[in-house]
């Protein structure tokens, strides 16, 4: 965000989030006061520095209510790529969301590029900012712009409302309470041209008594769930970005185990404006959709609960009833001290009892990806419309 001046406030331990004071000019004299608190700092391995905070104002006068961010410093090459994402809730109803979108947005997003230039010339040229010297109607335009002190950059110059990943958008503002590996696992989308491969062990893979096995040989036939159990399973997740034929954002959850028979666990994430949550289709012909709710745990990990569960087949579509069912409860977290994210599933029938899970930890490659370079056999075989 732009913040005019920042004032730290101690800390007890080192421990303890930082909280700050801030103050933004916006004009005429106004000056706007708020609060905040850093929520994390991670350096990677390959160098890439993350810092994430939350930010409020109780300031009646103030149009942002709360919001969030991260900002990032990424070698590239001989030079640093500077990234920055926000977001935040408006008060005074709809007229400040109309205000927000059609005037406060489109002005901060300047304001973001004009400090992203100021500082490019500083770097580059030692032209200090106050010495650079703007044409009129940029000045003019910076006067009744909000202030920078040039900590929150992008190379976009502007919010990335419409390239936000599916699970960016169902957090909204409580994504930047994420750790900052989990945010980056998180948090890229069908523009990013990226894709995140997991590979590790699974620690133990379980299933419930034997009255359950047929249902786990039933999720077998699609690739929703299987019946094997073991420890120390090789295990690999991929996660690929697309638009699918729908037009839809969608995030591939594929995992393979390499149990005595290798087994496929195949789910395609999306987004839903109409349910307003994600929906999780399961298996290889999405015949399942199921809603996740997603909150952020604890340790700082990303926790996803299952809820209701609709089946799809031609023109037949119900409700499935869960006691044919289970309800899914995952966490994946990035864990500090090992360098590596960790996953624990839980599958549980009210009926029935435990159905099946397993835990383990696996690190994650960044490769570089266009759309037509995803595998084949990593896409679903049809795409269902339903939500």
């Amino acid at each position: 965000m732009r913040f005019t001046n920042i004032r730290y406030l101690p800390r007890e331990s080192d421990w303890e989030p930082q909280r700050f004071l801030y103050t933004t000019r916006i004009g005429l004299g106004i000056e706007i006061q708020g609060e905040g608190e850093t929520l994390g700092n991670r350096e990677s391995a390959d160098g890439i520095h993350t810092s994430a905070l939350k930010f409020w104002s109780h300031d009646p006068r103030s149009l942002i209510r709360e919001g969030s961010g991260y900002w990032q410093y990424i070698p590239a090459g001989s030079g640093t790529r500077f990234l920055t994402w926000y977001d935040y809730r408006t008060r005074f109803g709809w007229c400040g969301r109309l205000f927000d979108r059609l005037i406060f947005r489109p002005l901060l997003g300047w304001a973001t590029a004009w400090s992203f230039d100021r500082l490019r010339l500083w770097i580059i040229d030692r032209l200090p900012p106050e010495r650079r010297h703007d044409p009129p109607l940029v000045r003019g335009l910076r006067r009744g712009a909000p202030e920078s002190n040039g900590i929150h950059l992008h190379s976009d110059a502007k919010p990335r409302q419409g390239m936000r990943s599916i699970y960016e958008r169902a957090l909204g503002s409580d994504f930047a309470r994420l750790h900052p590996e989990v945010q980056r696992r998180f948090g890229f989308s069908s523009r990013d041209a990226t894709a995140s491969i997991g590979t590790g062990m699974m620690e133990t893979i379980w299933h419930g008594a034997p009255y359950t096995l047929p249902f786990l040989y039933i999720g077998a036939w699609r690739r929703i769930m299987f019946p094997d159990s073991g420890r120390d399973v090789p295990f690999r997740i991929e996660n690929y970005a697309y638009l699918d034929s729908l037009g839809r954002e969608t995030v591939t959850w594929i995992r393979t185990f390499q149990t005595n028979r290798v087994r496929r666990f195949d789910a395609y994430m999306i987004y839903s404006e109409q349910r307003q949550c994600i929906v999780d289709y399961l298996g290889t012909h999405q015949h399942l959709a199921v809603d996740i709710d997603l909150s952020v745990a604890p340790n700082g990990g990303l926790r996803l609960r299952s809820g209701a569960q609709r089946f799809y087949e031609g023109p037949v579509q119900f409700r499935f009833p869960m006691i044919f069912s289970g309800v899914a409860d995952v966490c994946e977290w990035y864990d500090e001290r090992d360098a590596c994210f960790r996953i624990e599933v839980f599958v549980a029938n009210r009926t029935w009892g435990p159905l099946f899970g397993y835990k383990g930890h696996f690190q994650v490659e960044w490769r570089s990806i266009s759309t037509s370079g995803i595998p084949a056999n990593v896409l679903p075989r049809r795409t269902e419309h339903r939500e």
